[in-house]
């Protein structure tokens, strides 16, 4: 997955419905096991291009061995995307006659979750932020080169998540906007 091709199209009005229809199939399976699920990555900002891919992520309440998550998800599809865990994040992949998804598992207490949201609504929001992050995105992808795309567009993230000047640690915050 670190090397394949990256395509960067328009902006499908079909992606948020696709998510819509992705969480409630989510709901289904994974009844009780999570806080919240979101919407994330460029797909969930209305009209800005990205990979065809519908990001989602699930917060936990409980974070269990990768395996446990195989044997709820197998049944929709997904599978675990090897070389794409570290502690507390697991990443699971699904393709669909629609599109891709992407599926990152997080507990309730990692930060990176709470990153993604916040990312999201500055985009969302800022209008400016968003199509400079859209021209980053396609000058990267000219690489094809997935580690290459994703390593050059974190900074950009980084100064994005530390300008919006959101306490992390806030839970309140999230639980009002995040959703």
């Amino acid at each position: 997955m670190k090397n394949r091709e990256i395509t960067i199209v328009e902006y499908n009005p079909s992606w948020p419905i696709w998510f819509a229809e992705e969480r409630e199939r989510l709901n289904a399976v994974m009844v009780g096991a999570f806080e919240t699920i979101n919407h994330i990555g460029s797909t969930a900002v209305i009209g800005m291009a990205a990979k065809a891919c519908v990001d989602i992520s699930m917060v936990v309440n409980v974070f269990e061995e990768m395996e446990e998550y195989q044997k709820k998800l197998a049944c929709l599809g997904y599978k675990h995307v090897n070389g794409y865990h570290c502690e507390k994040w697991y990443l699971f992949d699904k393709k669909d006659e629609q599109t891709q998804y992407h599926l990152h598992i997080m507990p309730v207490e990692s930060l990176r979750w709470r990153e993604q949201i916040v990312f999201r609504i500055m985009m969302q929001n800022h209008l400016e932020l968003a199509a400079r992050y859209e021209w980053l995105k396609k000058y990267y992808a000219k690489n094809d080169r997935q580690e290459f795309y994703a390593m050059n567009k974190k900074p950009f993230v980084d100064n994005v998540i530390e300008d919006s000047r959101v306490d992390l640690n806030d839970l309140s915050w999230f639980e009002k906007y995040g959703k």
